[in-house]
């Protein structure tokens, strides 16, 4: 799955440099386990283009409920529990 996360991040660069679109967002929901690795690798993402928005939101159930939020390039709003 990283790679297709990776390569629809390049095609939302395409789309906004092919004038397609005016505004991107990658948002990438994961519900199976943590993933600290993928989330440096999403976090460097906006290295590629600063116009593409992404959002990678992590909800594990457990023992407890895990909650992560990574936001990459400027978003004006945040969800509350990004901070966890």
């Amino acid at each position: 799955m990283r790679a297709e996360i990776i390569k629809d991040f390049r095609k939302l660069i395409m789309a906004l440099d092919g004038g397609q679109t005016q505004s991107a967002y990658l948002i990438v929901f994961n519900r199976s386990r943590h993933e600290e690795a993928f989330i440096r690798e999403f976090e460097k993402l906006s290295d590629l283009d600063s116009r593409v928005k992404g959002i990678y939101i992590e909800s594990i159930k457990g023992n407890y409920r895990h909650y992560k939020v990574v936001y990459i390039n400027q978003w004006s709003d945040k969800l509350p529990f990004g901070a966890r």
